[in-house]
């Protein structure tokens, strides 16, 4: 989700209720994104509600995540100490780092060993001695991270269609 403006005590609620709401729809989303470029600041009230959502979404084997964070609401996270209960490895400087990141997770978490190494190391690849080739088309280098990437997505949630939803025709 993304957040634009303060989140101070007067906020604090709508926010609460917007992440209420992300779980309604979503039951099995437990790793929530903030994209928190557009947070100015953050008051004590705003810093123990992110500690809070961060505890409450990690007990049910999930996270909170933020990228682009402002220096001043992160110095107010650390300040409260509410920063330690995030984690410092909740936080990321661009969107792209923060999904690879919480996609290695997530691989880990649900694949574990039966994924081989060279699938998690999506972001370092080396180049081929001989050209990849799909259906007939040569694949560029650079295409390589989106394919591992969709790959990576189909192999952790193979086996799980039913849990969202979906049914064999």
């Amino acid at each position: 989700i993304r957040i634009d403006g303060s989140l101070f005590f007067g906020a604090v609620h709508h926010i609460e209720q917007q992440l209420q709401a992300i779980d309604a729809n979503n039951p099995l989303l437990k790793h929530v994104l903030i994209i928190a470029n557009g947070i100015n600041f953050i008051d004590l009230s705003g810093a123990e509600m992110l500690a809070h959502e961060a505890r409450r979404r990690k007990n049910i084997g999930g996270g909170l995540y933020f990228c682009g964070l402002k220096r001043n609401p992160l110095h107010m996270l650390q300040k409260s100490g509410h920063l330690a209960t995030i984690g410092k490895t909740h936080l990321f400087d661009s969107k792209a780092q923060a999904i690879e990141e919480i996609l290695k997770d997530l691989i880990r978490i649900n694949a574990g060993p039966a994924l081989p190494k060279y699938l998690l190391n999506a972001g370092n690849l080396k180049p081929f001695k001989k050209p990849l080739v799909i259906f007939g088309n040569p694949v560029k280098q650079t295409e390589l991270r989106s394919l591992r990437r969709i790959f990576l997505f189909f192999f952790l949630f193979a086996g799980r269609a039913t849990e969202y939803g979906a049914t064999s025709a």
